[in-house]
């Protein structure tokens, strides 16, 4: 009977220190690196998401690229980044506002169409310039009635939506594009992929 119970109570024991190992993992995550060896980015796990949010301009090819840039880099480590894409138009009736309504008019049926929708249209930005015909033919091959989704962009909100993301850029010290925010920071200008990990180590 002692041996029983001192084998109980090593068992007890390891279960206890298990279930609070576990829970100091649940309750504070565990600490996300991001380091260059090898001409590379090292990641460690991370429980918990991190959200960066993308300020462009469709028309702008800087955007374009820096967006480029910002997606490879997010395929590499994962879901551990989460990008908020916010669209900027500067002049009310140009293309950007008006692939801005488009984007945020997608944004609001399917997030995946509104993705593949803007990187088709800087994947077009990079290769010249963008009109609303191609933006209507990328609509269209999304497999989306362009009739029914145009009556839907007269909605006052998309308008409200691209306004107010000029105000939010404006307050996160972001006045040109491409420009990004992450918890405090700002990164402006063109980016590469090794400026956004320099981003997140220094958070």
């Amino acid at each position: 009977m002692p041996r029983l119970r001192g084998f109980c109570h090593f068992l007890q024991c390891i279960f206890r220190t298990s279930f609070t190992f576990h829970l100091l993992i649940a309750s504070f995550g565990l600490p996300f690196f991001l380091s260059e060896a090898s001409g590379g980015l090292k990641k460690v796990e991370k429980a918990k998401t991190i959200t960066l949010i993308e300020y462009f301009d469709f028309s702008c090819p800087l955007s374009a690229q820096s967006s480029k840039s910002l997606n490879s880099f997010k395929d590499q480590i994962g879901s551990h980044v989460s990008v908020i894409r916010r669209s900027l138009a500067f002049s009310e009736g140009g293309l950007s506002w008006i692939a801005g309504k488009y984007y945020h008019a997608l944004l609001k049926q399917n997030k995946k169409l509104a993705e593949t929708f803007h990187k088709r249209v800087f994947e077009q930005t990079l290769n010249g310039e963008i009109n609303e015909t191609f933006l209507k033919d990328v609509i269209t091959d999304l497999g989306i009635n362009f009739i029914k989704f145009e009556s839907g962009l007269k909605s006052s909100l998309l308008e409200k939506q691209l306004r107010q993301n000029e105000v939010l850029a404006n307050k996160s010290g972001v006045f040109v594009s491409p420009g990004y925010t992450f918890d405090g920071q700002v990164l402006l200008g063109k980016q590469e992929r090794s400026d956004f990990g320099k981003l997140l180590n220094h958070r």
